[in-house]
């Protein structure tokens, strides 16, 4: 039986290469019990971490049709040198790889439209992917939730003071990725954040036609 890491690598384009520390991520997913999961309709998905059991990001790999839709062309670079990943958020945001010109890979948001907007290079480093994940945010695609810890996101959304005499029907906050920042840690000498701004940018609107972010340059050579 082909394994997760076997099926994300035959969903990849063929001039995108893998990153070693994705690699090594999705090994580690593989080891872990009861993270590889089977979609009803088919197909398989992975949870980020053993606590992200309600969390709206996911590992999963995708159809050629996917980035052909996002990006409205069928080129056939498209599907080479585009390929969604990781879903960021319920909307439909997803993360993606993409092959630059020069053959490097890079780790872009594509927002779905129909809610994030954001659109570009999220990291060139995999291993700032890897310590973005491990912060625990429920969702990734909304730029404007960047500066704020998950527990003070979890804090706007359900301020306690509406919760006065109703304590017990107050939601939890999120859980902590503890294994995998642990793991991403240990693995690769680096810390994690408290905030995603420490490892993000502004990242461009997918409406901004002027934007020098390299693949929005391309998704104007490209788009249909």
């Amino acid at each position: 039986m082909m394994n997760f890491k076997e099926t994300m690598f035959n969903a990849a384009g063929q001039r995108v290469e893998i990153p070693a520390a994705i690699t090594e991520y999705l090994a580690w997913i593989e080891a872990q019990d009861g993270l590889v999961r089977s979609y009803p309709q088919g197909g398989v998905y992975a949870l980020i971490d053993p606590s992200a059991e309600n969390s709206c990001i996911s590992i999963c790999p995708s159809d050629k049709g996917h980035a052909e839709a996002w990006v409205g062309s069928d080129r056939a670079e498209v599907s080479e040198r585009l390929k969604p990943f990781c879903r960021t958020g319920g909307d439909g945001s997803f993360a993606a790889f993409w092959a630059d010109g020069a053959g490097e890979t890079h780790i872009m948001h594509l927002g779905s439209g129909s809610g994030s907007t954001m659109t570009g290079v999220l990291v060139s480093d995999p291993v700032d992917f890897l310590r973005l994940l491990a912060i625990g945010y429920y969702e990734l695609c909304w730029p404007d939730q960047h500066k704020m810890t998950p527990a003070e996101i979890h804090g706007e959304e359900f301020p306690p003071e509406d919760y006065e005499g109703m304590e017990d029907e107050l939601p939890a906050p999120p859980a902590q990725p503890l294994a995998l920042r642990a793991w991403v840690s240990e693995k690769f000498g680096v810390t994690i954040p408290e905030r995603a701004s420490e490892i993000l940018g502004e990242l461009p609107d997918m409406a901004d036609e002027n934007s020098s972010d390299p693949f929005c340059v391309w998704l104007r050579k490209v788009g249909g």
